[in-house]
């Protein structure tokens, strides 16, 4: 059995495409939950990481996730039924639209480590395809749905490649969704930017941007990085 585990919970990811990884822990420690969300919707969920994260750093009441790929949705609830935050976690199974046409509220956050390779290649298995690349999420189709769900407060924050980052940003100002931060992550000093956390919300802001460096060398993680994920990863 494959796991992965953390400080206050574990993560099960023998049958997951996608296994834990840097991008879903940078997003899930970094993200901005300083509106304190009460609700939070994590979109492709995988394993569940993103959302177990801010069940740990949050008080948000009701933290939903959904995941298409039935093997990684099994594992998702097993990992919330097993952390102690169960309570507060629900997984669905199926695709962003079902969720919008059956959502009876908003949420404060929407949150995802989506599929986001827009060229036409594609992985060795259809999970792991679906997981990778966002002919399953098109960058319109997600922040259309992400639109329809977010409260009038609330945010939607995406990590995606630094190359990508103005195709979303086009992507949601078609959904009247307007770009308010950009944290540029850079793997290590004089490394170009690998990947971008992007926020966005309804409300037209000046737009801020910070920057965060993963390790100073091979393994070797920086101050900022270890200092946002100290309550969570084992070797901090």
């Amino acid at each position: 059995m494959s796991v992965f585990s953390f400080k206050q919970f574990d993560i099960r990811q023998e049958h997951a495409a996608m296994k834990v990884g840097t991008d879903a822990v940078v997003l899930g420690a970094f993200s901005d939950i300083s509106n304190q969300p009460q609700t939070i919707l994590d979109v492709g969920a995988g394993t569940g990481i993103i959302a177990l994260m801010l069940a740990q750093r949050s008080g948000a009441e009701i933290i939903d996730a959904i995941e298409i790929d039935e093997a990684a949705y099994l594992e998702c609830v097993e990992n919330f039924e097993n952390s102690p935050w169960g309570d507060r976690l629900f997984c669905y199974h199926g695709d962003f639209a079902e969720l919008v046409e059956d959502s009876d509220y908003g949420y404060d956050l929407i949150i995802s480590n989506p599929p986001f390779y827009l060229n036409q290649h594609f992985a060795e298995t259809e999970s792991r395809t679906t997981a990778r690349f966002a002919d399953k999420l098109q960058p319109e189709f997600f922040f259309a749905c992400a639109a329809n769900l977010l409260t009038e407060t609330g945010t939607v924050q995406i990590i995606v490649p630094e190359a990508d980052y103005q195709v979303w940003v086009n992507a949601a100002k078609k959904a009247e969704l307007q770009l308010q931060h950009r944290k540029i992550i850079y793997p290590m000093p004089g490394k170009a930017a690998k990947r971008t956390v992007l926020q966005f919300g309804f409300e037209a802001v000046a737009v801020t941007e910070s920057e965060l460096t993963v390790e100073e060398s091979r393994g070797n993680y920086t101050t900022q990085y270890r200092e946002a994920t100290k309550d969570f990863h084992p070797k901090f």
